[in-house]
């Protein structure tokens, strides 16, 4: 009799997945891990403006601590630089982007008026400022009036230039002689150490060709004034 061949016996080769993860579960050791929380940063506490008092001439520091008892973020990285006197007797360019409100107007006038109180000169116009609107030229003009309105202040003069009032600055400028004969004992005008203007009333200073004095241009929004755009006197 023959032999026949052995039966062979079916292995089903699916295995259940969820007996896998049970055996891996089994089989896994507990392992703890403490994460250190990174506890947030602080914000950068406001830096004072009485910082700047050993950079300022004396009569500045009460009216500046008085309306701006801190400095801004762009004030703080600008002034301390602006104010040194490594800036005063090397005097550079100065490109400014940042928004409405980032405290542009004391970052340029502070300093402006630290120098010419620090170092004074015979009058005369030493510095013009061009702002795109005349609202914009009233503020910048009562910013610097409020540092330079009393005596006990400083000495410096500031000027907005007014359609009313064109004639008479005109001749304080030395644009025009005066319409009346000054006596001899008379002194003559004495124009202003700072000008603010819109770029309507500057244009109709054309004849104002003595500049050699001036040492500071300011111009907010140039790209508007030089562009095209078009602005109410």
């Amino acid at each position: 009799m023959e032999a026949r061949p052995s039966k062979r016996t079916k292995v089903d080769d699916k295995v259940d997945d969820n007996d896998c993860v049970d055996d891996a579960n089994a089989n896994a050791a507990d392992v703890s891990v403490d994460v250190p929380q990174t506890p947030p940063t602080p914000p950068t506490p406001p830096t004072p403006s009485s910082s700047l008092n050993n950079l300022l001439h004396p009569s500045l520091i009460p009216p500046l601590q008085s309306r701006y008892p801190n400095l801004l973020p762009l004030q703080s990285a600008l002034l301390p630089h602006l104010l040194s006197p490594t800036f005063t007797h090397n005097p550079r360019d100065l490109i400014l982007t940042s928004p409405t409100g980032s405290g542009k107007t004391l970052a340029f006038t502070l300093p402006l008026l630290n120098t010419l109180l620090k170092h004074p000169v015979p009058p005369a116009l030493q510095c013009v400022i061009i702002l795109p609107t005349v609202s914009l030229a009233r503020q910048v003009y009562e910013d610097i009036n409020y540092f330079t309105a009393k005596k006990e202040k400083g000495n410096v003069e500031c000027m907005i230039l007014s359609e009313q009032q064109f004639e008479h600055q005109a001749v304080k400028l030395g644009i025009t002689q005066p319409p009346y004969t000054l006596s001899p004992y008379s002194p003559p005008p004495t124009p202003p150490q700072i000008l603010i203007s819109s770029p309507g009333l500057f244009s109709k200073m054309s004849s104002l060709s003595n500049l050699n004095s001036v040492n500071w241009l300011s111009c907010l929004n140039p790209k508007n004034i030089l562009f095209g755009y078009v602005f109410r006197c």
